[in-house]
């Protein structure tokens, strides 16, 4: 039992305490992210809607909106993805429509699964438009 103390004086001894340090350095706060401070693109247009949207777009688990690009195998075909879609899927459709400056025929509504599909990679537009809406 006494050389459990000694042991345990002996290393009381060389314990120092540490200096509490901040876990975000001060160097990095002064750094901006382009990404969060930019503004929606000229490209894309906020639809012009009077109140509440009848829509909600739920984010995903790691709180990024559910906007995917897909590639098919079939040729050619590139997609945008919107998934997580709440309410009326056709009125964001026609916010997409009149946003992204796209014609009808270009997205498809899956009114089972609540997604919808754009022909064509504009996932950076989409992802605009939606944080400019608020989501």
């Amino acid at each position: 039992m006494s050389t459990a103390r000694t042991v345990a004086n002996t290393l009381r001894s060389f314990a120092v305490a540490r200096p509490i340090t901040p876990r975000v350095e001060s160097r990095f706060l002064s750094i901006s992210s382009p990404r969060f401070n930019a503004e929606v693109s000229e490209a894309v247009r906020k639809p012009t809607t009077s109140g509440p949207l009848p829509y909600f777009i739920h984010r995903t688990n790691s709180k990024n909106l559910p906007v995917y690009q897909r590639k098919k195998t079939q040729g050619p075909k590139l997609e945008t993805q919107i998934r997580k879609i709440e309410g009326d899927v056709g009125v964001l459709k026609d916010h997409l429509v009149e946003a992204l400056q796209i014609s009808k025929d270009d997205i498809t509504v899956n009114r089972t699964t609540n997604q919808i599909l754009i022909k064509g990679h504009c996932r950076q537009k989409v992802m605009d438009l939606l944080t400019a809406l608020g989501f």
